[in-house]
């Protein structure tokens, strides 16, 4: 039906990984897409209703979340888009008690736990 609400932005990102693993996996080969969209889910948004209290660790996931479909979710992409270093970001990050690694392994199962099998 046209009046039914569109998929959570969540499940558009799992769905947008899961093509890009599956092409991966078809033609074994590291494909990196060019662009992925997700409707009703930008970056910049993201990062605007987080409000001036947000952690850097969720502003970590909220940038993760745009990333992860490319394939380009390192740190130093990371860094990059928030405007900073990598060391910068490791140190708040440390500060807060957690670290990149951990922020992303996090992210991928929560994303995996909705995601369909492969």
């Amino acid at each position: 039906m046209d009046d039914d609400p569109p998929p959570p932005p969540t499940l558009q990102l799992t769905e947008l990984a899961f093509f890009a693993a599956l092409a991966r996996i078809g033609t074994r080969e590291h494909i990196i897409p060019v662009r992925a969209t997700a409707q009703h889910l930008e970056l910049a948004r993201r990062l605007a209703d987080l409000d001036s209290d947000a952690t850097i660790a969720e502003r970590v996931s909220a940038v993760l979340l745009e990333y992860l479909p490319s394939g380009m979710a390192t740190i130093e992409a990371v860094a990059e888009k928030l405007i900073m270093s990598k060391r910068t970001l490791q140190r708040k990050l440390s500060s807060e008690g957690t670290s990149f690694q951990r922020i992303l392994k996090g992210l991928r199962q929560e994303l995996s736990i909705h995601s369909p099998g492969i």
